[in-house]
């Protein structure tokens, strides 16, 4: 039998290992769902299952659900409700809302800062911070009790989204501004958009090896540490993605107290 997985069956499975039996977890489509439903047929039979679309509590019938209102979820959900209420449900559970209070905490201190000191030194301890928090990040979030460090991520990230809606705007002429702002913005989206194949391929790349380097005889309980070891590594060798802000900055002007190009 072939154990050749796909990049993305790689990540949803790596994603399906966090979710703790017991838990409130809420599915969206495609790799989230098979994530989701991975864990609850694998390590996780009473996971307390919701789709963004509403349905709770379903154990899906005759394969993998094509949606998150599909048939094969409907036939025996608790109950239905809306996407509201899901996403509701998250909100909560006190997750987002901790990573929401760090991202105004981050902005307002990166805007007065900013206005100091200037935008590229603020930009530059920022991105080193967004760096810091995302390596402390993935070492040490282990249980419920260290939900306090979204605190400190969202602090430490979403500041930066303060610096581009004050930075980005002084960087080009009237006749520009608003496609240069938009461009810069919205491109690095798209970058962004890669980020989640890249850990996943990283993630089963470290994965294999450190499976490979496992005594033999290596019981479930020592391959699973060595794969969330190896987890843990993806992420933070993917944080030094910030470096590159850094590296961007070098080629920038300082923009404090000068007026904004005309033209």
């Amino acid at each position: 039998m072939s154990t050749d997985y796909s990049r993305q069956e790689m990540m949803a499975i790596a994603t399906g290992r966090e979710i703790r039996d017991g838990e409130l977890a809420i599915f969206g489509v495609r790799l989230s769902m098979l994530a989701g439903y991975f864990a609850q047929a694998h390590h996780a039979p009473r996971v307390r299952a919701m789709t963004e679309g509403g349905v709770y509590g379903a154990t899906p019938v005759g394969g993998l659900p094509w949606g998150i209102e599909c048939n094969r979820l409907a036939v025996n959900a608790v109950s239905f409700t809306s996407a509201l209420d899901a996403l509701g449900c998250l909100v909560a559970s006190g997750r987002c809302v901790v990573g929401i209070i760090g991202a105004f905490i981050g902005m307002i201190a990166f805007s007065k800062a900013a206005h100091r000191f200037g935008r590229k030194p603020v930009f530059v301890v920022a991105f080193l911070a967004a760096m810091a928090a995302t390596i402390f990040f993935y070492l040490c979030f282990d249980e419920r009790a260290d939900i306090w460090m979204s605190l400190v991520l969202g602090i430490c990230q979403l500041s930066l989204f303060a610096g581009f809606a004050i930075y980005l705007p002084e960087l080009f002429p009237t006749r520009l501004r608003s496609t240069g702002t938009s461009f810069c913005y919205n491109v690095g989206r798209f970058i962004a958009a890669s980020g989640p194949i890249t850990l996943g391929a990283l993630n089963k790349s470290l994965s294999d090896k450190a499976i490979l380097a496992l005594p033999t005889g290596y019981t479930d309980a020592m391959k699973n540490a060595a794969e969330l070891a190896a987890f843990r590594s993806a992420g933070c060798y993917m944080s030094a993605v910030f470096l590159l802000g850094i590296v961007a900055l070098m080629f920038l002007p300082e923009t404090k107290d000068r007026p904004m190009p005309e033209g």
